[in-house]
């Protein structure tokens, strides 16, 4: 509880809620059956009655709990204090005590107040001539429990400014169990309406009991419960405490009067079925906007800390969600809620009078309280940012509502009743609760698009389709490793899937910096034949339904940003667009191949239009988009007119040294390939081996060229033509180790890329890890490719040598190679490395500004 102050106090909030909702749910029934319909009527005047009285708070527990909270959780000197309602008193505890002090004398005049509003109350309430036996003994009880009640208010206030709010909601949720069970079995034993008011007292003097014990164990260290009030601190409490004061009463006039005022304009027994849908309608409304209400502390603080994006964002979210709730609110309540008085109070009558409204009244109480969900977060948000400017309109709400009352209840009874509420707030509070509101949205918004903020300062998800591995892995497995790198310290959190071994993802979660939250997979269907080509959507639609979970975990990480790292699989677009839409942090996109020309080659150009209208919606719905290669950025810009960015691969070693070839056969020189023999390399490959044959053949390069592949299958029964070449060898699955050692130990690294027209999209746009590898390895490299592949534009625009960008001219690299193998080219690609491909190098693009 102590850890989670806040999460502890969002639960006591809803125990509290769930204990009152029993509490009214178990005891009504039991009142209703026990006492005819005039005492029903007046022990819910009563208990209405009573809500006048808590007015004599007048905002004090909020002026008292707030000023506790700063002054207990920061600096008396902060210079927040400038122009707020905050207080100057001691630091610490000796404020605290001295507010204890003050509030002893606040609710002095409080407990005086509600008891002349209780005399003038039960003196309006005798003068009618409705009641047939003397209510004075039941108003006494009743009246000092309210007492009892406004005292524990007062210690619950310290322990909500000290934060343990969850104690304090707890508390008061016991109380109403408590209460609860006390009057059942007091109706089980004799009912009596002086009984069922004693149990009310003693609940509220357990209640009372419990509040002090606990606050002065909270205290125990620090709070002097006989230090003297400071001059002026009663009054300057007061004057903070008014404006919310006001607003209260105001509020007050609106809803908690209109039971009383049946009892003393119409029947006692008339006020049961009013009550009791009241009830029913401000539960609802309770629980609808604590979703909301709970949300107010977190967007003080994103206000506090200037991030304008995230609280325009998490604004205007959650109005969209109070329009589209609050009328969902209205229809549950206008047509279910019946159906719930009958299952829960049995036979339609009593006593010959309803037990619930007509549909009539039911259907007003229904707007009236749909009107209420909707326009109350927008003030809730203006309260948040530090201004009250409802004193005014509530009053006249309160004011024009009085009014309506006196005039439409006497002409057209209960119904004139939520008529005269909904009338009241279009008139005043409806209206302005949105017009402030509307304001403080179009400030957010422009402050947002004004500010440019620095992303080196951001926490970032890492959200991949493939989980980030050091080796072991596909090329995008070692791209995210990569990346995760270098911006580990501003990564909070990686979204992934999983592996399809449980070990293997143990291992990955052990290994990783960065805590892992894994995505739901479906890579079981690949075995199911037919069925693995609904891979994709039902990962899309397993994502949809654990998306809750997931944007949990994403507030739970404090990430301000989501990075998505998006491999060949286009579905995975469609989580990284539902995610984009449920989070609504700034998202950016990092695509590694064309996802177009990866679906044609394996024949499935089918899904290619809606690859197209999810790539083009996903693509315009991100901050930044980046691709692998300059190239990929191009055609981005050019297919769907997105404004990309390339962002280079980065390399896993930062250091590059020369390393001199040291042959173990003085005649035979090894050149080396790392990776798949696909469709964008295997045809160059082809023609590279060829070129090799024939040049031993010929002996011009004055020793016998060996082309050794490292991948990953048995390529010699797939291609029969190297099956029994003598000048080309096989490594299947070598560790990361070996392949670094081997490339290391070449006499030169080989980047092949094919020049057939199918391929040349995918030439153009991919950009392979094997560049970064090789330029790490001391080792000169054979660029042999068109001259459009990344990789080759990417050597030819910095000046490489050994670049043959057709077979012709690939004899004569390979001759000048001898030449060129030396330190200055060496230190040509440390150049190259450092200022593209390094770990600095990619927190530099990261950090450019939007």
């Amino acid at each position: 509880m102590e850890a989670h102050p806040v999460r502890a106090a969002t639960l006591g909030n809803w125990f509290q809620q769930g204990c009152g909702l029993l509490a009214m749910a178990a005891t009504i029934p039991f009142i209703i059956k026990h006492f005819d319909k005039t005492q029903v009527g007046i022990w819910f005047t009563f208990q209405s009655c009573l809500y006048t009285a808590n007015l004599a708070n007048f905002g004090f527990s909020f002026a008292l709990s707030r000023q506790i909270a700063f002054i207990h959780g920061g600096s008396n000197s902060s210079a927040f204090r400038e122009r707020s309602d905050f207080i100057s008193t001691s630091a610490g505890w000796g404020g605290i005590s001295e507010l204890y002090a003050a509030s002893r004398i606040l609710f002095r005049w409080s407990l005086v107040v509600a008891a002349f509003l209780l005399a003038t109350i039960f003196f309006i309430f005798e003068q009618r001539d409705k009641v047939e036996l003397s209510t004075l003994p039941i108003w006494l009880v009743m009246g000092s429990s309210l007492l009892l009640t406004l005292n524990s208010q007062r210690f619950g206030s310290f322990l909500d400014g000290l934060g343990f709010m969850a104690y304090s909601r707890t508390i008061g949720g016991f109380y109403q169990l408590l209460w609860s069970a006390l009057a059942i079995g007091t109706l089980m034993v004799r009912p009596s309406l002086i009984l069922l008011a004693t149990a009310v007292f003693i609940s509220s003097l357990v209640q009372l009991v419990i509040f002090r014990t606990v606050l002065l164990s909270v205290g125990r260290a620090g709070l002097d419960r006989h230090r003297p009030v400071p001059p002026g601190l009663v009054k300057r409490l007061f004057r903070v405490a008014a404006p919310v004061g006001v607003v209260t009463s105001a509020s007050f006039c609106v809803s908690a009067i209109q039971v009383p005022l049946i009892g003393l304009f119409l029947l006692p027994s008339l006020t049961a079925p009013y009550y009791i849908a009241q009830r029913i309608g401000q539960t609802l409304f309770s629980l609808f906007n604590q979703i909301s209400q709970s949300q107010m502390p977190r967007f003080t603080q994103e206000l506090g800390a200037a991030d304008w994006y995230k609280a325009f964002h998490r604004m205007r979210r959650l109005l969209i969600f109070a329009g589209v709730g609050a009328l969902g609110m209205g229809m549950i309540y206008w047509v279910a809620s019946p159906t719930l008085v009958h299952i829960w109070l049995g036979p339609d009558k009593f006593g010959g009078v309803s037990h619930y409204v007509d549909s009539t009244i039911l259907f007003f109480m229904a707007i009236d309280y749909a009107l209420l969900a909707f326009t109350v977060p927008w003030a809730w948000f203006v309260l948040a940012s530090g201004t009250n400017p409802f004193v005014f309109t509530t009053i006249s709400n309160g004011v024009l509502n009085l009014i309506l009352i006196g005039l439409l209840v006497p002409r057209f009874g209960l119904v004139g009743l939520p008529f005269a509420g909904i009338i009241s707030g279009l008139a005043s509070n409806h209206f302005y609760n949105i017009f402030k509101g509307g304001k403080l949205l179009f400030k957010l918004r422009k402050q947002m698009h004004s500010t440019t903020p620095a992303v080196t300062s951001e926490r970032y998800v890492l959200m991949t389709d493939a989980i980030p591995l050091p080796e072991s892995g596909n090329g995008i497995h070692v791209l995210g490793w990569n990346w995760l790198e270098a911006m580990k310290d501003e990564t909070a959190l990686i979204l992934t899937p999983p592996l399809p071994h449980a070990a293997k993802n143990k291992k990955a979660v052990e290994e990783t910096p960065v805590p892992i939250h894994f995505l739901p997979g479906a890579k079981f269907l690949n075995r199911l034949g037919w069925f693995s080509k609904l891979r994709g959507p039902a990962e899309v639609i397993l994502f949809a339904l654990k998306l809750p979970w997931i944007c949990v975990a994403i507030r739970r990480s404090g990430a301000t940003r989501i990075f998505a790292m998006a491999g060949a699989h286009f579905w995975f677009l469609a989580q990284v667009r539902l995610l984009r839409w449920c989070v609504r942090l700034p998202m950016e996109i990092y695509l590694v191949d064309d996802f177009e020309s990866w679906q044609r080659f394996h024949g499935q150009a089918a899904l290619i239009p809606l690859l197209r209208h999810l790539e083009k919606g996903t693509l315009r719905r991100m901050e930044r988009v980046w691709a692998i290669s300059q190239g990929y950025a191009e055609h981005l810009q050019k297919k769907y007119g997105v404004p990309a960015r390339w962002l280079p691969v980065t390399a896993r070693h930062s250091t590059v040294t020369y390393r001199s070839y040291q042959p173990q056969t003085p005649q035979v020189r090894s050149f080396v390939y790392i990776g798949a023999v696909n469709l964008i390399y295997r045809d160059a490959l082809v023609t590279f081996a060829e070129v090799l044959a024939e040049m031993n053949r010929s002996r011009l390069l004055g020793y016998q060229a060996l082309l050794e592949i490292y991948t990953y299958g048995d390529l010699s029964t797939n291609m029969p033509e190297w099956k029994d070449a003598d000048h080309i060898r096989f490594h299947y699955h070598k560790s990361d180790e070996t392949l670094q050692t081997a490339l290391q130990e070449a006499w030169a690294c080989v980047l092949p890329y094919a020049f057939q027209p199918e391929s040349r999209l995918m030439v153009a746009t991919s950009f392979s890890l094997k560049f970064t590898n090789a330029l790490t390895s001391g080792r000169p490299i054979v660029f042999f490719g068109p001259q459009e592949s990344a990789v080759i534009s990417h050597a030819l625009n910095h000046h490489l040598p050994l670049i043959a960008t057709s077979a012709a001219a690939l004899p004569a690299v390979l001759e000048q190679l001898p030449r060129e193998d030396r330190p200055e080219l060496i230190a040509q690609y440390s150049q190259l490395l450092h200022k593209f491909h390094s770990a600095q190098a990619l927190r530099g693009y990261m950090a450019e500004p939007f």
